[in-house]
């Protein structure tokens, strides 16, 4: 990625116009929304999970067809008319955490 697009990203999540709100006003994070800029993914994975690998959580991830998942989430958006807002599924897979 660009690094003044990054730049750009770091400020505006770190000190936003409005409050950020993922769904409801009620329903803030609980951690900041922004963590830093990382160069690959081990670096996210010891400052984010504290050094464990993801197999220590219980996580979910998208998979391409039915048959590989466990549950579905209605949560595509496709129309946001007030009057019938229509969301499309999406198939995941949810991995149960392994103590290591």
């Amino acid at each position: 990625m660009d690094s003044e697009v990054t730049e750009d990203l770091k400020e505006k999540l770190t000190n936003p116009t409005w409050g950020v709100w993922l769904g409801r006003k009620g329903c803030i994070p609980s951690a900041p929304v922004f963590s830093g800029i990382y160069s690959n993914l081990e670096e996210v994975s010891n400052d984010l999970l504290g050094g464990k690998a993801i197999t220590c959580f219980t996580h979910q991830k998208e998979v391409k067809s039915f048959e590989n998942g466990t549950d579905t989430l209605m949560d595509i958006p496709i129309d946001f008319a007030i009057e019938k807002r229509v969301r499309n599924q999406r198939r995941i897979k949810i991995f149960e955490a392994q103590n290591k």
